[in-house]
């Protein structure tokens, strides 16, 4: 069997795009953001918080790898290290069951990208810095019905 060179790039470059990540960008006129990407762009964390009266804390947030490789943040609660572990896990059960994951919050992801010195990794695609967009984290979703939120009636 005989293939052009034509004909291998066309199809090295179809199976590129059949598996390329997503991302897409959605809000509306109240000032709620839709984020709809692949797990692959998404990585839930808990970062440690002192306190002002010295006790420690957690900060449950969910970073997103956008189109032009910059990371923005998803925020949500501050709660216990403990139970920041719990949503991370429960978070990380809904990517590794989904194709497509589509995350809900309020905030203006359309605002200027401003360079932060922090990084963030993400396994499938390396080290990139914050841009400082970010939005209030409502609930994240999968492609196969699994939610999550801190509210139960944002995943109905």
């Amino acid at each position: 069997m005989h293939y052009s060179k034509s004909n291998i790039i066309a199809l090295a470059l179809f199976c590129l795009g059949c598996s390329s990540s997503t991302y897409q960008m959605r809000h509306d006129k109240d000032g709620g953001a839709e984020i709809i990407t692949t797990p692959d762009r998404v990585s839930p964390n808990c970062e440690k918080v002192v306190k002002d009266d010295g006790t420690q804390a957690a900060g449950f947030m969910i970073h997103i790898l956008d189109e032009e490789k910059t990371v923005a943040t998803a925020t949500g609660m501050l709660t216990t290290p403990k139970a920041c572990e719990d949503w991370k896990n429960v978070v990380e059960k809904i990517l590794e069951n989904g194709r497509v994951i589509t995350l809900s919050g309020f905030g203006n992801m359309h605002s200027p990208r401003v360079e932060e010195k922090f990084s963030h990794f993400f396994k499938a695609h390396g080290t990139f810095l914050g841009n400082g967009r970010s939005m209030d984290f409502f609930s994240i979703r999968n492609n196969q019905g699994a939610c999550y939120s801190h509210d139960p009636m944002r995943c109905d």
